[in-house]
């Protein structure tokens, strides 16, 4: 399950998943990284933060094709208050 992410605890952590979500919808879910490493992913998480998007976060898988395929899967999809993945 994704907790929220409040603005004075923002600083992301190495073995944390981060998603932002944008009027229920994640607009971009990747790792701290990812913004250090890819520049498109970079932007992406700024202009959606710039925006106001929500910030969420859960542990991140430690295989890194778990970890890449969870955050493809998560973007586009929705945000469901107190629902986890099965």
């Amino acid at each position: 399950m994704m907790t929220r992410v409040e603005g004075d605890r923002a600083a992301m952590a190495a073995a944390r998943l981060y998603a932002l979500a944008e009027r229920g919808v994640i607009r971009w879910a990747g790792t701290a990284q990812d913004l250090i490493g890819d520049h498109l992913s970079r932007e992406r998480f700024r202009r959606f933060n710039a925006q106001g998007a929500q910030m969420l976060s859960m542990p991140s898988p430690a295989d890194p094709l778990a970890l890449m395929t969870l955050a493809w899967d998560l973007e586009g999809g929705h945000v469901i208050a107190g629902r986890d993945a099965a």
